[in-house]
């Protein structure tokens, strides 16, 4: 009887040429889309509508038109001269002159445009100065290494930073660990491939399928890029996951073939392959794609862009499975035919160890489970004392221009002087903020921080005068401002004075970088107490932002979220997982373990990176702390990858199942068939992410190897102990399934 499959198959075989001259053309279009997209993508992604950083934003920018996206800090240092002589001075007025012939540039700020001391550190040698610019954020940071060689200077050191400056560095290093992770994995993954098929050409072709594979799915990702936001992390997810789902897929396809060649025609070989393997490939494939589905309307565009970029790789790497390897074959079937009827290279007694393995795990179930518990137990431990930081210029080498420059910053002016508290008081009328009230407030509440211990700095209007008084914060006025030079110099920075006159901004530099928890609890104290410590801002709108806000307000829109989300993923995995497999039991376990080993991978990521345990190894640095969307991003990845495997060896299980052999030899067969495969599959994953863990990003470096981690928890403790312990426990009721669901969904066999 003819299947779907056999179908498929049949018509790869027979229009080869047509086919192959179609996967030319996709191939062509892919990759010029494919190269297009590290210019689409987006960095940022963390600033929500609806949050007070949003709204304070929004008032900087219509009021003050201060944006942080659209401004650039340009850090000047000597060791031999100082920001008073005249040398200096003239350097820096030369390079100001140079960045403000771009077009891009509106006007730059410093001690020697406002006298405001707070642009020159203490020991005089550095002076930063704000260049605001125009024009899309795109362009903005297109145009960063313009900017530094304009700001450039022979005599004094120059580096420039900002968000956009880090975008760019960040984009940059981005493309370098792709270059990089190309150029040591792929070798490793074709020796771990021939030492397992015994064949160049069989080899080669999971690689080939997998290139495929990323480029068609980065191809995608260029046209959405077009029409929406995706994050930059998109791409190294897209390439990390593609890559290995081609070559996972792949080699459960061709690991059957070989087996069935040896026996019957090419052409047959590769029908039976469809039909059994490109089964299992095609649920994996759906699985996956259907829990990642969920996380892809995550309302975080970080998130959502991973999500659907690992969607993308499920489809596309089930496609190119089902597609492009038949066709592959189709031209070397004969080749491949003779070489394995002549040289057979699978015997019947291959895995044998592993048969013998899983009947010693069976025998002593309870202990085998128990056993297993414990090192994942143990393994997870440390994962309850995680500490989760937002994404600052430490995700990047100090060696990166943006991060070089803000560390000088936080050397010379303190850590947060690259990210302070911004208070935006909007008053309801054109001319409101100079109200007596309002400038109270402003008064009380500028000298209540300014003695804060936590604070190093604060500038407002009330910083026009050394030592202000309440009384004199009252007397100012519109006109009483513009008529003091040195005033009105200062004053342009923090209130709309040239415009309605309606909105005013505090900076308030925290002692600590702006995802410390001083700071943070300094950001709730403010949000919480400012109309108490300053009662005449009552009568005004005030809003707490700046990079601290949106941290802090990133932090709780996901941790809102993420259970949700986590609880829809985990539903859509088990209903999908008993549809596939027609079986409630196996779905529970499965939904059971998974979380297991993910919990086990973050106690080794914090171990590693929280602690400092073997960081060094990889290059990265400690900072007491995960990236805050590492685990919510890790947990997507891997909870929708471990169904693979699981897939895979269920279905090999249910085969044996249905040739008629009982409980525990089919749970032993399903093993030998499926261990070498897993093995070689999970090695190759583990090179693939393994070779991120060495890259310049932090959150970068995290994904991978906590996903290396995890694929080898996974195929080994898990489905080489845990799931045959689990199966020999619960014996027939394994496959047991509710009557009244039985009559609804279809079985889906292996042919």
């Amino acid at each position: 009887m003819k299947t779907p499959f056999s179908r498929l198959a049949a018509m790869v075989i027979d229009n080869r040429k047509r086919v192959g001259l179609l996967w030319l053309a996709v191939l062509v279009v892919a990759g010029a889309l494919a190269a297009q997209v590290q210019g689409l993508v987006k960095v940022g992604g963390y600033s929500l509508p609806g949050t007070e950083f949003h709204e304070s934003s929004e008032i900087l920018r219509e009021r003050l038109d201060q944006t942080a996206a659209k401004t650039a800090l340009a850090v000047y240092r000597s060791d031999t001269l100082k920001v008073y002589d005249k040398q200096f001075e003239q350097e820096v007025s030369a390079s100001f002159e140079r960045l403000l012939g771009h077009s891009l540039v509106k006007r730059i700020e410093s001690f020697y445009e406002t006298g405001i001391p707070d642009f020159v550190s203490k020991d005089n040698r550095t002076l930063y100065a704000i260049v605001f610019l125009d024009g899309s954020e795109e362009a903005i940071e297109r145009a960063t290494p313009e900017f530094r060689t304009l700001a450039a200077s022979e005599i004094i050191e120059v580096s420039i930073t900002g968000i956009q400056a880090a975008n760019y560095d960040i984009e940059q290093a981005t493309g370098q660990d792709m270059a990089a992770v190309e150029v040591y994995s792929f070798p490793l993954v074709l020796l771990l491939l021939f030492l397992f098929f015994r064949s160049v050409l069989l080899g080669v072709i999971p690689i080939v399928v997998g290139v495929v594979s990323i480029l068609i799915t980065l191809g995608i990702l260029a046209v959405l890029a077009y029409n929406t936001d995706v994050s930059i992390f998109a791409i190294n997810c897209a390439t990390m996951i593609g890559l290995g789902l081609a070559i996972d897929f792949s080699l459960i396809a061709l690991d059957r073939f070989r087996r069935e060649v040896q026996s019957v025609p090419y052409k047959q070989a590769i029908e039976t392959m469809l039909n059994t393997s490109g089964r299992a490939i095609l649920l994996s494939g759906v699985t996956l794609f259907m829990t990642m589905i969920v996380w892809a309307l995550f309302p975080i565009m970080i998130i959502s862009s991973i999500a659907l970029a690992i969607s993308l790789s499920a489809i596309v790497a089930v496609v190119t499975a089902l597609l492009l390897m038949p066709l592959i074959l189709s031209f070397l079937g004969p080749r491949l035919e003779k070489k394995y009827r002549s040289r057979p290279v699978i015997s019947e007694t291959e895995g044998q160890f592993w048969r013998r393995f899983c009947y010693k795990v069976m025998g002593s179930p309870w202990a085998s489970v128990g056993i297993a518990c414990v090192i994942l137990f143990a393994l997870a431990y440390p994962a309850l004392n995680m500490n989760r930081t937002g994404v600052t210029l430490d995700v990047v080498p100090p060696v990166v221009e943006s991060r070089y420059a803000a560390d000088i910053l936080a050397e010379n002016y303190g850590k947060g002087a690259i990210g302070p508290i911004m208070v935006a008081v909007e008053a309801g009328r054109d001319g409101g903020i100079w109200q007596r009230e309002i400038m109270e407030g402003l008064f009380a509440l500028h000298e209540k921080l300014r003695a804060d211990p936590r604070v190093e700095n604060v500038r407002s209007l009330i910083s026009l005068r050394p030592n202000p008084s309440a009384e004199w914060a009252t007397s100012l006025s519109q006109r009483s401002v513009k008529s003091n030079q040195d005033y009105y110099r200062i004053a342009k920075n923090v209130v709309d004075i040239d415009g309605a006159n309606r909105a005013t901004v505090m900076y308030v530099f925290s002692k600590e970088n702006e995802v410390h928890p001083s700071t943070i609890a300094l950001l709730e104290d403010i949000r919480a107490n400012a109309e108490i410590w300053a009662p005449g801002l009552r009568v005004a709108q005030t809003f707490v932002g700046g990079a601290p806000a949106m941290h802090y307000d990133f932090t709780t829109v996901l941790d809102d979220q993420v259970p949700l989300y986590l609880g829809l993923s985990l539903l859509v995995n088990f209903v999908t997982l008993m549809i596939v497999l027609k079986t409630v039991i196996i779905p529970i376990k499965a939904v059971l373990t998974n979380l297991l080993s993910l919990f086990a991978s973050f106690g080794a990521l914090v171990i590693i990176f929280q602690y400092g345990f073997g960081a060094s190894l990889f290059g990265a640095e400690t900072i007491g702390a995960i990236i805050l969307y590492t685990p919510v991003i890790g947990f997507a990845i891997l909870y929708g990858l471990s169904t693979d495997y699981e897939v895979f060896l269920m279905t090999r299980v249910r085969e044996r199942m249905a040739e008629g052999l009982g409980n525990d030899d089919a749970v032993a067969a399903g093993v030998q068939d499926s261990a070498r495969v897993i093995t070689t599959a999970g090695l190759i994953m583990i090179v693939v992410f393994g070779s991120f863990a060495f890259t310049q990003v932090q959150v970068t470096r995290e994904i991978g190897l906590v996903l290396a981690i995890a694929i080898l928890i996974d195929m080994t403790i898990v489905r080489l102990v845990l799931v045959p312990a689990t199966m020999k426990l619960m014996g027939a009721r394994n496959w047991w399934f509710p009557k009244p669901l039985d009559r609804w969904i279809p079985e889906i066999r292996e042919a």
